[in-house]
């Protein structure tokens, strides 16, 4: 990586934490850092990855939940991905499982690529019932050469539960995957985002690194390039 592509990523990222400090002193607003690395691999119709993530809430403070997960995404179908999951949640008050089932429409046109994920999951916490909920989340990447593909995206939460039933969580933002290599790459993001928590509706700004290694890219369809915020 040259040194104005490093000093690009870090003038990102300095910039959106002096914008998040001007608002973190309001009630309303918390800012988030959720750190991860994703793994790749599989081949032809299959990919599988897994991906270990950590989310700090609290202003970078505490540290709220680290999970991991697992994924098959099936690539037979050139302008649809089906992806079933598996996450396991380590939170402080209780571990919880979540169980999910995607549909990924992407479609490229010269060096655009729009994805639209439409998602449904099941989710389990120790002791407690079960919670559905459906996302759909929108994203436009753009190509811009065979290092940087800048992308802005957004997306909605919906959940049904004994407590809860309703539009929940709502995020927008942008970001930049700068690939290394063919099988490596790094991703700096800032969403903004709206928490419904029935009571009250809190406002974060969340920033989101990705490290992505890859094992193999040999697919027969190329797939779909999206972050499970």
């Amino acid at each position: 990586m040259k040194f104005y592509q490093i000093l690009f990523i870090l003038s990102l990222f300095t910039t959106m934490s002096s914008y998040s400090q001007v608002v973190n002193e309001s009630d309303n607003w918390d800012n988030e850092l959720w750190t991860g690395t994703r793994f790749a691999w599989g081949g032809e119709k299959l990919k599988y990855t897994a991906e270990y993530q950590t989310r700090f809430t609290n202003n970078f403070k505490n540290l709220d939940r680290w999970y991991i997960e697992g994924a098959l995404h099936y690539l037979g179908i050139k302008h649809l991905e089906i992806v079933p999951d598996f996450r396991y949640n380590v939170r402080e008050i209780n571990n919880e499982y979540r169980i999910g089932l995607g549909f990924v429409f992407k479609y490229t046109f010269n060096k655009f690529m729009f994805v639209n994920q439409l998602k449904g999951q099941m989710d389990k916490a120790e002791n407690t019932k079960e919670t559905y909920a459906l996302r759909e989340v929108i994203y436009i990447n753009y190509l811009l050469n065979e290092k940087w593909i800048p992308y802005v995206g957004g997306g909605i939460f919906l959940r049904k539960s004994d407590n809860f039933n309703g539009l929940q969580v709502i995020r927008a933002g942008a970001g930049v995957l700068y690939n290394f290599d063919p099988l490596h790459s790094i991703g700096v993001n800032y969403f903004v985002g709206q928490r419904n928590l029935g009571d009250r509706k809190v406002l974060s700004g969340i920033f989101l690194i990705q490290l992505t290694l890859k094992f193999n890219n040999n697919y027969i369809y190329q797939p779909a390039k999206y972050i499970n915020f």
